[in-house]
């Protein structure tokens, strides 16, 4: 459970890079969340195979779904709160 917690953590941070460099490299951001969501289910169907992780098909895609939503909102709530525009 700890394994995964600290694994899920990291994946949240790497999925915001990606988002990031997403951006940075397309000016349409109208597609941003999508994208999100599906690096969340990609970098945590990768994670399934790791044979520490004992997640089934259906708790992978859910996983990602989170870590999708999770990634927009912790940047969006941090770019309010430090006020970048």
């Amino acid at each position: 459970m700890v394994f995964e917690t600290i694994t899920i953590s990291t994946i949240i941070a790497v999925n915001i890079g990606l988002v990031e460099l997403l951006k940075k490299m397309f000016d349409d951001y109208r597609y941003i969340p999508a994208i999100a969501i599906m690096t969340g289910i990609f970098l945590m169907g990768l994670f399934s195979f790791l044979p520490e992780s004992h997640l089934v098909f259906s708790q992978t895609i859910l996983y990602g779904i989170m870590v999708g939503l999770i990634s927009i909102g912790v940047y969006s709530g941090t770019k309010n709160t430090v006020g970048k525009k």
